[in-house]
């Protein structure tokens, strides 16, 4: 077992030089750590504005997209309930056309998405009006390809 006592030995030895730089280092990468907490601690209590930005920035840019390309006029098609029309679908749904100007077409979905903007900011989850809002903002180039490529 001598040459474990050396072993052992030989290892105390490095232990005793090496133990202030183990413990600055240590106390340094704690600072760090300290750093990174306090500033994920910030990111995450405003993790709503951060998210917003790009889906308000790109809701302003498809809505002014939308005004160079939608027509005046644009056509939707929906379904409502009518028992009493002839040729409905199952006895009581009716699909109907109607005809809405392009700046309905293109406020409504900026509202929309506005709202589910301003929730996602005061929401603690977030998560779930901002998909809603991303949503909401395809909503014109959707009415652009139902009208440019009629069914």
């Amino acid at each position: 077992m001598n040459w474990l006592d050396r072993i052992v030995e030989k290892w105390n030895k490095f232990m005793e030089k090496v133990r202030f730089v183990w413990a600055a280092t240590k106390d340094a990468f704690a600072d760090v750590w300290r750093v990174f907490a306090v500033i994920g601690k910030c990111l995450y209590g405003i993790r709503g504005i951060l998210i917003s930005i790009p889906v308000a920035v790109a809701a302003l840019l498809i809505a002014s997209w939308g005004q160079r390309n939608l027509p005046e006029v644009v056509q939707i098609t929906h379904i409502i309930i009518d028992r009493s029309a002839e040729n409905a679908l199952f006895g009581l749904f009716v699909m109907t056309t109607d005809l809405i100007t392009r700046d309905v077409a293109l406020f409504v979905p900026l509202v929309l998405t506005a709202f589910c903007l301003a929730m996602t900011m005061l929401s603690k989850r977030t998560l779930y009006p901002w998909l809603i809002s991303v949503f909401t903002l395809c909503l014109p180039i959707v009415l652009y390809l139902l009208n440019t490529y009629p069914t």
